[in-house]
Protein backbone atom coordinates (compact mmCIF):
# COMPACT_ATOMS: atom_id res chain seq x y z
CA UNK A 1 0.00 0.00 0.00
CA UNK A 2 1.72 3.41 -0.61
CA UNK A 3 3.01 5.71 2.48
CA UNK A 4 0.75 8.44 0.97
CA UNK A 5 -1.76 9.45 3.67
CA UNK A 6 -5.21 8.02 3.18
CA UNK A 7 -8.22 8.90 4.16
CA UNK A 8 -10.18 6.98 6.53
CA UNK A 9 -13.51 7.31 8.15
CA UNK A 10 -14.61 5.95 11.55
CA UNK A 11 -18.18 4.89 13.06
CA UNK A 12 -18.88 4.41 16.32
CA UNK A 13 -22.28 4.29 18.50
CA UNK A 14 -21.59 3.34 22.48
CA UNK A 15 -22.76 1.88 25.32
CA UNK A 16 -24.88 5.37 26.19
CA UNK A 17 -27.05 5.22 22.87
CA UNK A 18 -26.86 8.78 22.57
CA UNK A 19 -26.10 8.90 19.14
CA UNK A 20 -23.59 7.86 16.01
CA UNK A 21 -20.36 9.79 15.54
CA UNK A 22 -18.60 9.89 11.91
CA UNK A 23 -15.25 11.27 11.23
CA UNK A 24 -13.58 11.17 8.41
CA UNK A 25 -9.60 11.70 9.09
CA UNK A 26 -6.23 12.09 7.58
CA UNK A 27 -3.50 9.69 9.10
CA UNK A 28 0.43 10.56 8.71
CA UNK A 29 3.08 8.17 10.28
CA UNK A 30 4.66 9.98 12.82
CA UNK A 31 8.57 9.63 12.08
CA UNK A 32 9.53 11.80 15.28
CA UNK A 33 7.62 9.12 17.67
CA UNK A 34 9.65 5.70 18.16
CA UNK A 35 6.39 4.04 18.02
CA UNK A 36 5.89 1.95 14.91
CA UNK A 37 2.05 2.76 14.68
CA UNK A 38 2.86 6.70 15.97
CA UNK A 39 0.84 8.93 13.88
CA UNK A 40 -0.69 12.44 13.57
CA UNK A 41 -4.03 12.87 12.11
CA UNK A 42 -6.26 16.01 10.20
CA UNK A 43 -9.67 16.27 11.64
CA UNK A 44 -11.23 16.65 8.09
CA UNK A 45 -14.82 16.31 8.53
CA UNK A 46 -17.07 15.06 11.57
CA UNK A 47 -21.25 14.58 12.33
CA UNK A 48 -23.11 13.18 14.60
CA UNK A 49 -26.60 11.35 13.71
CA UNK A 50 -29.09 11.35 16.56
CA UNK A 51 -30.46 7.69 16.89
CA UNK A 52 -34.33 7.56 16.36
CA UNK A 53 -36.20 7.28 19.53
CA UNK A 54 -37.57 4.43 18.95
CA UNK A 55 -34.57 2.50 17.42
CA UNK A 56 -32.97 4.11 21.04
CA UNK A 57 -35.37 2.38 23.25
CA UNK A 58 -35.23 -0.36 21.41
CA UNK A 59 -31.83 -1.17 21.51
CA UNK A 60 -31.75 -0.13 25.25
CA UNK A 61 -34.40 -2.94 26.09
CA UNK A 62 -31.51 -5.19 24.14
CA UNK A 63 -29.01 -4.02 26.24
CA UNK A 64 -30.44 -3.73 29.44
CA UNK A 65 -29.61 -7.27 31.51
CA UNK A 66 -32.70 -6.14 33.50
CA UNK A 67 -35.14 -5.45 30.84
CA UNK A 68 -38.79 -7.46 30.98
CA UNK A 69 -37.98 -11.30 30.36
CA UNK A 70 -40.88 -10.23 27.64
CA UNK A 71 -38.72 -7.50 26.13
CA UNK A 72 -34.86 -9.41 26.65
CA UNK A 73 -36.09 -12.77 24.90
CA UNK A 74 -35.51 -11.58 21.63
CA UNK A 75 -36.02 -14.02 18.19
CA UNK A 76 -33.56 -13.64 15.44
CA UNK A 77 -36.19 -11.58 13.10
CA UNK A 78 -35.70 -9.14 16.15
CA UNK A 79 -32.01 -8.93 16.21
CA UNK A 80 -31.97 -9.43 11.92
CA UNK A 81 -33.99 -6.67 12.06
CA UNK A 82 -32.15 -4.55 13.97
CA UNK A 83 -29.15 -4.74 12.64
CA UNK A 84 -30.22 -3.64 9.41
CA UNK A 85 -31.66 -0.58 10.67
CA UNK A 86 -28.56 0.29 12.04
CA UNK A 87 -26.86 -0.40 8.62
CA UNK A 88 -28.83 1.84 7.63
CA UNK A 89 -28.25 4.60 9.91
CA UNK A 90 -24.01 4.13 10.11
CA UNK A 91 -24.79 4.88 5.81
CA UNK A 92 -26.96 7.68 6.17
CA UNK A 93 -24.43 8.99 8.83
CA UNK A 94 -21.47 8.84 6.35
CA UNK A 95 -23.04 9.48 3.62
CA UNK A 96 -24.43 12.88 5.03
CA UNK A 97 -20.75 13.43 6.32
CA UNK A 98 -19.14 12.75 3.13
CA UNK A 99 -21.88 15.12 1.01
CA UNK A 100 -20.85 18.32 3.63
CA UNK A 101 -17.22 17.86 3.24
CA UNK A 102 -16.81 17.25 -0.11
CA UNK A 103 -14.96 13.81 -0.07
CA UNK A 104 -15.86 11.51 -2.50
CA UNK A 105 -16.22 7.63 -1.54
CA UNK A 106 -13.58 6.75 -3.77
CA UNK A 107 -10.89 9.13 -1.76
CA UNK A 108 -11.53 6.96 1.12
CA UNK A 109 -9.26 4.36 2.09
CA UNK A 110 -12.36 2.15 4.63
CA UNK A 111 -14.95 2.63 7.64
CA UNK A 112 -14.08 1.60 10.39
CA UNK A 113 -17.61 0.79 12.23
CA UNK A 114 -17.46 -1.21 15.82
CA UNK A 115 -21.47 -1.68 15.94
CA UNK A 116 -23.43 -1.46 18.65
CA UNK A 117 -22.74 -3.99 21.62
CA UNK A 118 -25.41 -5.80 22.92
CA UNK A 119 -23.52 -8.42 24.92
CA UNK A 120 -20.09 -8.54 25.93
CA UNK A 121 -19.10 -11.78 27.91
CA UNK A 122 -15.14 -11.43 27.99
CA UNK A 123 -12.73 -13.79 30.49
CA UNK A 124 -12.97 -15.46 32.82
CA UNK A 125 -16.70 -16.25 31.58
CA UNK A 126 -16.19 -19.84 30.53
CA UNK A 127 -17.32 -19.61 26.83
CA UNK A 128 -15.62 -15.48 26.27
CA UNK A 129 -18.38 -14.43 23.52
CA UNK A 130 -19.14 -10.50 22.51
CA UNK A 131 -21.78 -9.37 20.15
CA UNK A 132 -21.80 -5.72 18.53
CA UNK A 133 -24.79 -5.24 16.24
CA UNK A 134 -24.11 -3.98 12.82
CA UNK A 135 -24.59 -4.95 8.69
CA UNK A 136 -21.43 -3.86 7.08
CA UNK A 137 -22.18 -5.54 4.31
CA UNK A 138 -24.92 -3.23 3.80
CA UNK A 139 -23.12 -0.10 4.71
CA UNK A 140 -20.33 -0.99 1.90
CA UNK A 141 -22.87 -1.61 -0.42
CA UNK A 142 -25.00 1.69 0.09
CA UNK A 143 -21.38 4.20 0.65
CA UNK A 144 -19.28 2.44 -1.96
CA UNK A 145 -16.81 1.93 0.51
CA UNK A 146 -14.63 -0.63 2.13
CA UNK A 147 -15.67 -1.33 5.26
CA UNK A 148 -13.93 -3.35 8.54
CA UNK A 149 -16.17 -4.25 11.20
CA UNK A 150 -16.42 -7.14 13.93
CA UNK A 151 -12.99 -6.06 15.94
CA UNK A 152 -13.45 -7.70 19.05
CA UNK A 153 -13.78 -11.00 18.08
CA UNK A 154 -10.08 -11.65 16.91
CA UNK A 155 -8.66 -10.63 20.59
CA UNK A 156 -11.38 -13.11 22.23
CA UNK A 157 -10.21 -15.85 20.12
CA UNK A 158 -7.23 -15.42 21.86
CA UNK A 159 -7.94 -15.44 24.98
CA UNK A 160 -7.86 -11.94 25.74
CA UNK A 161 -11.05 -9.23 26.86
CA UNK A 162 -11.49 -7.93 23.14
CA UNK A 163 -11.73 -4.58 24.81
CA UNK A 164 -10.87 -1.70 25.66
CA UNK A 165 -9.59 -1.57 22.06
CA UNK A 166 -8.77 2.25 21.91
CA UNK A 167 -5.66 2.17 24.44
CA UNK A 168 -3.85 1.19 20.67
CA UNK A 169 -5.23 4.44 19.09
CA UNK A 170 -4.12 6.60 22.06
CA UNK A 171 -0.48 5.21 22.04
CA UNK A 172 -0.20 6.11 18.64
CA UNK A 173 -1.64 9.72 18.93
CA UNK A 174 -1.25 10.72 22.55
CA UNK A 175 1.84 9.30 23.78
CA UNK A 176 4.67 11.20 24.91
CA UNK A 177 7.90 10.98 26.65
CA UNK A 178 6.27 11.56 30.00
CA UNK A 179 3.87 9.88 31.37
CA UNK A 180 0.09 10.69 30.44
CA UNK A 181 -3.04 8.80 31.44
CA UNK A 182 -6.16 9.36 29.30
CA UNK A 183 -9.78 8.47 30.19
CA UNK A 184 -12.41 7.91 27.88
CA UNK A 185 -15.80 8.26 29.38
CA UNK A 186 -18.71 7.11 27.24
CA UNK A 187 -21.39 4.47 28.69
CA UNK A 188 -18.82 2.78 30.11
CA UNK A 189 -15.25 4.62 31.18
CA UNK A 190 -11.86 3.31 30.67
CA UNK A 191 -8.19 4.16 30.78
CA UNK A 192 -5.13 4.34 28.91
CA UNK A 193 -1.89 4.66 30.76
CA UNK A 194 1.15 5.45 28.97
CA UNK A 195 4.18 5.55 30.15
CA UNK A 196 7.88 4.72 28.95
CA UNK A 197 7.45 2.50 26.41
CA UNK A 198 4.54 0.87 28.22
CA UNK A 199 1.03 0.86 27.30
CA UNK A 200 -1.64 -0.06 29.93
CA UNK A 201 -5.38 -0.04 30.00
CA UNK A 202 -9.13 -1.24 30.95
CA UNK A 203 -12.39 -0.56 31.98
CA UNK A 204 -12.12 1.13 35.18
CA UNK A 205 -16.03 1.22 36.02
CA UNK A 206 -19.36 3.28 34.99
CA UNK A 207 -19.07 6.04 32.86
CA UNK A 208 -22.47 7.75 31.93
CA UNK A 209 -24.54 4.81 31.93
CA UNK A 210 -25.90 4.57 35.14
CA UNK A 211 -26.01 8.77 34.92
CA UNK A 212 -28.18 8.86 31.70
CA UNK A 213 -30.90 6.04 32.73
CA UNK A 214 -31.37 7.45 36.24
CA UNK A 215 -31.72 10.99 34.50
CA UNK A 216 -34.04 9.42 31.97
CA UNK A 217 -36.19 7.77 34.69
CA UNK A 218 -36.72 10.68 36.65
CA UNK A 219 -36.74 13.53 34.42
CA UNK A 220 -37.45 12.02 30.77
CA UNK A 221 -34.09 13.74 29.61
CA UNK A 222 -31.57 11.54 27.66
CA UNK A 223 -28.54 12.91 30.06
CA UNK A 224 -27.67 15.62 32.83
CA UNK A 225 -26.76 18.38 30.79
CA UNK A 226 -23.66 19.74 32.27
CA UNK A 227 -24.57 18.06 35.11
CA UNK A 228 -26.61 20.78 36.08
CA UNK A 229 -28.79 18.63 37.94
CA UNK A 230 -25.97 16.57 39.72
CA UNK A 231 -24.78 19.33 40.79
CA UNK A 232 -28.08 20.59 42.67
CA UNK A 233 -27.99 17.35 45.10
CA UNK A 234 -25.99 16.22 47.96
CA UNK A 235 -23.88 12.74 47.85
CA UNK A 236 -25.54 9.54 49.54
CA UNK A 237 -23.10 8.31 51.78
CA UNK A 238 -24.15 5.06 52.42
CA UNK A 239 -25.35 4.45 48.63
CA UNK A 240 -21.91 5.49 47.29
CA UNK A 241 -19.98 3.09 50.47
CA UNK A 242 -22.34 0.17 48.63
CA UNK A 243 -21.88 1.23 44.84
CA UNK A 244 -17.80 1.38 45.61
CA UNK A 245 -18.28 -2.21 46.66
CA UNK A 246 -18.98 -3.41 43.45
CA UNK A 247 -16.52 -6.63 42.79
CA UNK A 248 -15.56 -5.69 39.89
CA UNK A 249 -13.80 -2.51 41.04
CA UNK A 250 -11.66 -4.92 42.99
CA UNK A 251 -10.80 -7.11 40.19
CA UNK A 252 -7.42 -6.97 38.80
CA UNK A 253 -7.20 -6.47 34.89
CA UNK A 254 -7.11 -7.18 31.97
CA UNK A 255 -10.71 -6.83 32.67
CA UNK A 256 -13.69 -5.00 30.60
CA UNK A 257 -17.19 -4.64 31.68
CA UNK A 258 -20.58 -3.29 30.58
CA UNK A 259 -24.09 -3.25 31.08
CA UNK A 260 -24.03 -6.70 32.26
CA UNK A 261 -22.06 -5.22 35.67
CA UNK A 262 -23.47 -1.74 35.69
CA UNK A 263 -27.02 -0.84 35.13
CA UNK A 264 -30.01 -0.40 37.14
CA UNK A 265 -30.34 -3.19 39.18
CA UNK A 266 -27.62 -1.48 41.57
CA UNK A 267 -29.81 1.17 42.35
CA UNK A 268 -33.10 -0.87 42.57
CA UNK A 269 -33.88 -0.16 45.82
CA UNK A 270 -32.62 3.00 46.68
CA UNK A 271 -35.42 5.34 47.97
CA UNK A 272 -33.60 8.51 48.19
CA UNK A 273 -34.09 11.70 46.58
CA UNK A 274 -33.51 11.26 43.06
CA UNK A 275 -31.60 14.45 42.34
CA UNK A 276 -28.88 13.06 45.23
CA UNK A 277 -28.66 9.77 43.55
CA UNK A 278 -27.72 11.70 40.43
CA UNK A 279 -25.52 13.68 42.81
CA UNK A 280 -24.05 10.23 43.98
CA UNK A 281 -23.93 8.36 40.71
CA UNK A 282 -21.32 11.48 39.41
CA UNK A 283 -19.40 11.08 42.80
CA UNK A 284 -19.38 7.01 41.98
CA UNK A 285 -18.00 7.68 38.61
CA UNK A 286 -15.76 10.24 39.39
CA UNK A 287 -14.27 7.88 42.31
CA UNK A 288 -13.83 4.83 40.16
CA UNK A 289 -11.84 7.14 37.49
CA UNK A 290 -9.36 8.51 40.10
CA UNK A 291 -8.64 5.69 42.40
CA UNK A 292 -8.24 3.54 39.77
CA UNK A 293 -5.68 5.62 38.25
CA UNK A 294 -3.53 6.14 41.60
CA UNK A 295 -3.34 2.59 42.52
CA UNK A 296 -2.40 2.19 39.56
CA UNK A 297 0.54 4.94 39.52
CA UNK A 298 1.32 3.90 43.25
CA UNK A 299 1.87 -0.31 41.88
CA UNK A 300 3.97 1.07 38.91
CA UNK A 301 5.85 3.94 40.99
CA UNK A 302 4.78 6.38 38.17
CA UNK A 303 3.89 10.10 38.32
CA UNK A 304 1.26 10.93 35.72
CA UNK A 305 1.68 14.85 34.32
CA UNK A 306 -1.75 14.73 33.63
CA UNK A 307 -5.35 13.05 32.99
CA UNK A 308 -6.64 13.74 29.49
CA UNK A 309 -10.61 12.86 29.69
CA UNK A 310 -12.58 11.98 25.92
CA UNK A 311 -15.89 11.26 25.32
CA UNK A 312 -19.67 12.28 26.31
CA UNK A 313 -18.13 12.79 29.81
CA UNK A 314 -15.72 15.59 28.98
CA UNK A 315 -18.50 18.18 28.43
CA UNK A 316 -20.34 17.09 31.87
CA UNK A 317 -19.16 20.05 33.75
CA UNK A 318 -19.72 19.06 37.16
CA UNK A 319 -18.74 15.59 36.39
CA UNK A 320 -15.29 16.83 35.20
CA UNK A 321 -14.65 18.81 38.28
CA UNK A 322 -15.36 16.02 40.36
CA UNK A 323 -12.84 14.14 38.85
CA UNK A 324 -10.35 17.44 39.12
CA UNK A 325 -11.57 17.26 42.43
CA UNK A 326 -10.68 13.86 43.74
CA UNK A 327 -7.15 13.69 41.34
CA UNK A 328 -3.41 14.01 41.65
CA UNK A 329 -3.10 15.02 38.08
CA UNK A 330 -3.90 18.07 36.34
CA UNK A 331 -7.56 17.25 34.29
CA UNK A 332 -8.11 18.47 31.09
CA UNK A 333 -9.58 17.31 27.57
CA UNK A 334 -7.84 15.99 24.86
CA UNK A 335 -8.64 18.87 22.97
CA UNK A 336 -5.34 20.34 24.00
CA UNK A 337 -3.30 17.33 22.44
CA UNK A 338 -4.93 17.89 19.04
CA UNK A 339 -8.43 16.27 18.88
CA UNK A 340 -11.81 17.19 20.58
CA UNK A 341 -12.95 14.76 23.08
CA UNK A 342 -16.50 13.86 21.27
CA UNK A 343 -14.30 12.87 18.42
CA UNK A 344 -11.57 10.49 19.84
CA UNK A 345 -13.43 7.03 19.99
CA UNK A 346 -14.51 7.46 16.13
CA UNK A 347 -11.02 8.37 15.36
CA UNK A 348 -10.07 5.54 16.83
CA UNK A 349 -12.30 3.24 14.56
CA UNK A 350 -11.34 5.19 11.73
CA UNK A 351 -7.55 4.42 12.82
CA UNK A 352 -8.37 0.65 13.46
CA UNK A 353 -9.73 0.28 9.96
CA UNK A 354 -6.33 1.76 8.56
CA UNK A 355 -4.04 -0.98 10.76
CA UNK A 356 -6.78 -4.07 8.98
CA UNK A 357 -5.76 -2.39 5.56
CA UNK A 358 -2.15 -2.44 6.31
CA UNK A 359 -1.87 -5.79 7.93
CA UNK A 360 -1.10 -4.39 11.31
CA UNK A 361 -1.77 -5.01 14.61
CA UNK A 362 -4.74 -3.15 16.71
CA UNK A 363 -4.72 -4.55 19.92
CA UNK A 364 -2.12 -4.76 22.75
CA UNK A 365 -1.60 -7.66 24.53
CA UNK A 366 -0.69 -5.33 28.24
CA UNK A 367 -4.17 -4.66 27.83
CA UNK A 368 -6.92 -7.07 26.72
CA UNK A 369 -4.72 -9.65 27.60
CA UNK A 370 -4.83 -11.38 24.61
CA UNK A 371 -1.78 -14.46 23.76
CA UNK A 372 -0.33 -12.30 20.60
CA UNK A 373 -1.10 -9.33 18.79
CA UNK A 374 -3.65 -9.04 16.19
CA UNK A 375 -5.02 -7.76 12.82
CA UNK A 376 -8.63 -7.04 13.95
CA UNK A 377 -11.69 -6.95 11.84
CA UNK A 378 -13.31 -8.19 9.13
CA UNK A 379 -13.26 -6.74 5.54
CA UNK A 380 -16.30 -6.21 3.80
CA UNK A 381 -16.01 -5.09 0.14
CA UNK A 382 -19.06 -2.21 -2.29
Amino acid sequence: MSATPQIAVGIMSGTSLDAVDVVACRFHADSSRQHRDAVTLELLASHTAPIPAALRDTLRNATDSQADSAQRHWSLANFASLEAQLGELYASATLELLQAAQIAPQQVLAIGCHGQTVMHLPPPHPLAATLQLNDPARLAARTGIPVVADFRRADIALGGQGAPLVPAFHRALFATPEPRAICNIGGIANLTLLHSDHCAGFDCGPGNALLDGWCLRHTGKPYDENGGWASSGKVVEPLLQELMAHPYLAQQPPKSCGREQFNKSLLAHCDANPVDVQATLTEFTALTICSTLASYAECQQVIFEELLVCGGGAKNEFLMSRIAAHSSQPVGATATAGLAPEWVEAAAFAWLARQRLLELPGNVTAVTGAAREAILGGLYLP
